[in-house]
Parts: C-alpha cells; sequence; structure tokens
C-alpha cells in the first residue's frame, strides 16, 4: 500500500555500536525542507510503515520548535517528557538557545471530539523531569514548542479578559487568530456570551475626531440565530472557536469576553428527612414551586409527617411575603395544603433553601406557667383547653396563651368563657405565659402612720421621765 508519509524512523548505530532511533516527518523530507532532511551514514536503516498498517493507531504530535516535529505512535504511560525528548534536539544546549523554555503548550481535544483545551506547562521544568513532565498523555494529544522570539513579551502581546479561564497578557506570534487566544486563556468561562467578542485596536493614525483605537466586533455564531438558543455547551463552544479561528490578531490587540445576562449556573435546593429520595435537586427553573421539588424526591413516606413539614431558607433570602420566625429562618408554610394544590401554600423555592419532613411525633407540648409541663399524648380533633386541662390547668397569675402548629404558625389563645379554642395539630407546642412580676408599690398613708406611732411612742416616754425626775 501507499506509505505512511507523516513519520518514518531512522535507525543508527552510536559509537558504541548500540541502535538509537529517530523520527522523521516524511513529508518534510520529500519536500526538501533543510531541517528535515538528514545526511544519511553508512549503516543507517529508514523504516516507512504503510498508511494501512497506521489506520486506527492511536497518536500523539509534537509541533513547532523542535528537531523532529510529526505524529507518533502513542504508548500506554507515555508522557509529556517522553514526547519531548521522542521530538528530539531539546536535549541539546546549542539547540535549546532557540526555544522558549518558559511555557509550551499541550493541546488535548474534549472526548467527544469537540472541544480543544489548552493545558500551558514550563518547558524547561518538564525537560527537567520536574512540574508537568510525568503528566499522561491521551491519544491525539499535541505539543507544541514555541521558539525563543516569544520571550519579547514586552514587544509583541495581546491582552484578553471577561469571561475567559485565565485573563490576562499573552504573547503574539505571527499569523495568531482570536482562537488562539481564547485557547492559550484556557477557554471560555462558565457563562461566557458566544455570540461576539469584542476587540479593541489600535487604529495607524490619529483620527480627525482624535480618535486612537477602533472596536471590532467579532461575531462567533450566525447572526439570525435566535439568542436563546445559544447555550453555553461544548458544541456551541466548538463552533464560536471554529468562528475565531478565522479573525486574526494584530499586536496590542485587546479582547474582552462578555458575560451571557441570562446563563445562571445550578442552582439547589436540599430536601432532608422523611422522604423516598433525600439530598439535593437542581432547581428545573426560575419559579419550581415546593410541592415539585417534593414530588422529585419521591414523595413522603409512610413514617413522615408532611403537617410538620418545615421550609428554612438562609436569612439574607428571607421572604418578606411570608411571616418568618424571629431567626429569620423558616417560612411558615403549610405544606400538607401545598402538596394537595393550594397555590396560596405552594411556595417558589430559591436556592439554598431546605425542606424537613420530620416523622410522625404523635404528643403535644405544653409548656410554661402550667401545673405541670410536659408532653401529652395527641388526640386527633381535641382542642387547646383538653391539653391545658391534662397538665393541671393554668396557674392563677396566667396572662396569655399561645399555641405554635407544627407548621409553624403561632396564634395567640382567648381561653375566657364560653370561648372555644382552636383544635391542636400533632406536634404543636402549647405555650402559658405567666404574668411579669410587679414591684411593691409604695404605701405613703402607711408610713405615715409608722411615723405617727413612732412620734408618739417617743412622747410618751419623755412626758414619764420628767414625771419621775420631778
Amino acid at each position: 500500500g501507499a506509505a505512511y508519509r507523516d513519520q518514518a524512523t531512522l535507525v543508527r548505530l552510536n559509537d558504541s555500536l548500540r541502535e538509537t532511533s529517530r523520527s522523521l516527518d516524511l513529508n518534510a523530507v520529500l519536500e526538501d525542507r533543510p531541517q528535515a532532511n538528514v545526511v544519511l551514514r553508512p549503516g543507517d536503516s529508514l523504516h516507512v510503515s504503510s498508511a494501512r498498517a497506521m489506520e486506527g493507531e492511536r497518536r500523539v504530535r509534537i509541533s513547532g520548535a523542535v528537531r523532529d516535529p510529526g505524529t507518533y505512535r502513542y504508548r500506554e504511560g507515555m508522557t509529556i517528557r517522553s514526547l519531548l525528548l521522542q521530538g528530539g534536539g531539546l536535549t541539546d544546549d546549542e539547540y535549546l538557545k532557540d526555544v522558549f523554555l518558559g511555557r509550551a503548550d499541550l493541546f488535548r481535544v474534549s472526548d467527544d471530539g469537540e472541544e480543544e483545551r489548552v493545558l500551558p506547562f514550563h518547558l524547561g521544568d518538564a525537560l527537567a523531569g520536574e512540574g508537568m513532565a510525568d503528566r499522561t498523555l491521551r491519544p491525539e494529544d499535541e505539543i507544541r514548542v514555541y521558539p525563543a522570539t516569544v520571550q519579547r513579551l514586552d514587544e509583541q502581546f495581546v491582552r484578553i479578559s471577561g469571561a475567559v479561564q485565565d485573563t490576562g497578557r499573552y504573547a503574539f506570534r505571527d499569523n495568531m487568530t482570536l482562537k488562539d487566544a481564547i485557547l492559550q486563556a484556557n477557554g471560555f468561562a462558565e457563562g461566557a456570551s458566544l455570540r461576539q467578542v469584542t476587540v479593541t485596536r489600535m487604529v495607524e493614525r490619529e483620527g480627525q475626531e482624535g480618535q486612537r483605537a477602533s472596536t471590532v466586533e467579532v461575531p462567533l455564531v450566525e447572526r439570525d440565530l435566535d439568542p436563546e438558543n445559544v447555550n453555553f455547551s461544548v458544541r456551541d463552544t466548538a463552533r464560536a472557536l471554529k468562528a475565531a479561528d478565522d479573525f486574526q490578531l494584530q499586536h496590542r490587540d485587546r479582547i474582552f469576553i462578555r458575560q451571557n445576562p441570562a446563563f445562571q449556573p445550578q442552582q439547589t435546593v436540599a430536601v432532608q428527612g422523611e422522604v423516598q429520595y433525600p439530598g439535593e435537586y437542581t432547581l428545573l427553573r426560575d419559579n419550581e414551586r415546593l410541592s415539585s421539588v417534593i414530588q422529585r424526591a419521591g414523595g413522603v413516606l409512610s413514617t413522615g409527617y408532611l403537617k410538620g413539614g418545615r421550609l428554612v431558607r438562609p436569612e439574607a433570602q428571607a421572604d418578606q411575603d411570608f411571616q418568618v420566625q424571629r431567626e429569620g429562618e423558616q417560612v411558615i408554610v403549610e405544606m400538607e395544603r401545598a402538596v394537595r394544590g393550594n397555590p396560596a401554600e405552594d411556595v417558589i423555592l430559591r436556592p439554598g433553601d431546605e425542606v424537613i419532613i420530620p416523622t410522625q411525633p404523635n404528643t403535644v407540648a405544653v409548656r410554661g406557667n402550667v401545673a405541670n409541663e410536659g408532653l401529652i399524648k395527641h388526640e386527633e380533633g381535641r382542642r387547646v383547653d383538653y391539653y391545658l386541662d391534662r397538665a393541671g390547668g393554668t396557674r392563677e397569675n396566667t396572662q396569655d396563651v399561645f399555641l405554635t402548629q407544627a407548621s409553624g404558625a403561632t396564634f395567640k389563645v382567648n381561653t375566657g368563657w364560653f370561648r372555644r379554642t382552636p383544635v391542636v395539630d400533632d406536634g404543636a407546642v402549647i405555650r402559658v405565659e405567666a404574668e411579669p412580676e410587679r414591684e411593691q408599690e409604695i404605701d405613703y398613708s402607711q408610713i405615715a402612720s409608722n411615723v405617727t406611732q413612732v412620734l408618739s411612742s417617743t412622747l410618751t416616754l419623755i412626758v414619764l421621765a420628767t414625771r419621775a425626775f420631778n
């Protein structure tokens, strides 16, 4: 079959009569490129594989300022350093003078083959066995080594900012495209706008209005595409990078990637307690309601007590439209009614909310100014006065009675004659408050009476004493 021209192997005996091998780019040799056309010696052998034999072979590549750029057969456990050494020339001190040791790039294609990532590393460290030297390669990886001229960062550069992984200043190279800059910045950041990129460029001559720079809007997707259909996905990212490859950059260009204002990262709520599948759930839409998330959690177990369910919200997000406890965390909501479809109770959840479904308590707590505080067995349909009686009744100095139902809703209870007190839910708390202690009032009339008695007794003693001396 036809020869495989991307790679050939030159085998040569060294001075110690040991075989050494070197890979050659056969295409470059046939084109008579000076750097690739190696002078043969007696005893050399050149091995060229057939194209058919190389079909299906897994490969890696090395390009740029190396002695033997080209495609190499991939081997399990192959590392960055091993491929650098296979590319040749990078252990020769004289050769290294023409190589930029500060950085090389590993280009890697995603598993689905639609997106390319750039992993920069320090070339000098890798050659010395440090840094990313032992980073394992994958099939289709490519290492690119740059010439020493890229060290002139203060002379030739571009800047990239906005929604990319690594903003900053990057070396400008001949024929550099917008795609190259985005890849050197390690790609788009999450939520980047893929519609267009803004490039600000210095003008050669200052215009009549004093304009020293011009702005170019570079479209990355079709102009007639509905913005709502442009998402931060692998397919859209690959399409945007392909379009970016058509725009040539210039020295001192400034690139700005906008953030998509419609983008929102995944936001979650937690569902805990007596549900089929407790855990975190991503909010599927901005207005997802309580009943929807409970349903996605598999519903409430038979041991669960939905009426006593609690919705806890981060304090900074406490909703002013609902009654919130003093600590600003629990949103008062009747979950049982919400699940049954009552829209007034089926609240819209917010990121960070926590839904807690407890077990059936079967008790009512009576606290405060009663004869016997404690837990009393819940009886369906019984009212507040029933549980107060079971607790031995309220004391004489009782001022108020409060009922906190299982949902957290709290009511002041009127326990006067001929008043029907509310029905108590399972898990409710009845709190009886005593009258505050009053300071003892000063009885001025009593004080005056006491003073009068003391004065009278004193005068009597004086009179008796006077008679005694007479």
